[in-house]
């Protein structure tokens, strides 16, 4: 895997490519970063849109190696939502053991959670709906260039979709590790 990191807002990947014997299989790109606060006011920076790209087939040569192409057959954009990311809301410890049981909630969680519904209904009356617009107007671009696209009629295998979604959870990971060794975790 290579990696573009931006190591003057918090070591946060611009880009990543996932490639296996020279060839590309999946690319993260077009990453944007936004400053967010925590509860503390300590301020992170943090991935809020991208471009997931696939370059797998799904189909096997004879020799065993994982066809690709060489333009993208899958991509996916993700966007996170202004106002839906919260840090440091001091949870006990307690909370994230295996022990902890799911329908029991403190007076801090029940505080935050009501806190946090009350500025949802904010944020969704105002940058909701321009979010979904944009998005539904990418979806339909996206759309028009797969139908037009050779890659798009062939195969996805169980195989591809799966190093898809653990291609997203290490970007995942490595992003939530970076924010928990910056504070201090």
């Amino acid at each position: 895997m290579l990696y573009w990191l931006d190591m003057n807002r918090g070591g946060n990947p611009l880009r990543l490519d996932y490639s296996n014997q020279g060839r590309l299989w999946a690319r993260t790109d077009g990453i944007k970063l936004a400053q967010i606060s925590s509860r503390d006011d300590e301020a992170f920076w943090f991935p809020v849109a991208g471009v997931f790209s696939s370059f797998l087939t799904g189909d096997f040569s004879k020799d065993g190696r994982m066809e690709t192409w060489d333009r993208p057959c899958v991509e996916q954009k993700f966007v996170v939502l202004d106002g839906t990311l919260r840090f440091n809301q001091d949870f006990p410890d307690e909370r994230f053991k295996a022990t902890w049981k799911a329908d029991r909630e403190d007076i801090a969680l029940k505080s935050v959670r009501s806190e946090f519904e009350k500025e949802q209904s904010q944020v969704r009356k105002t940058a909701s709906r321009r979010r979904i617009d944009e998005t539904l107007k990418d979806a339909d671009e996206q759309k028009i260039l797969l139908e037009a696209s050779a890659p798009s009629r062939e195969k996805v295998s169980n195989t591809t979709v799966v190093m898809l979604l653990s291609g997203s959870l290490g970007i995942v990971l490595i992003a939530s590790y970076l924010l928990l060794k910056r504070a201090g975790r």
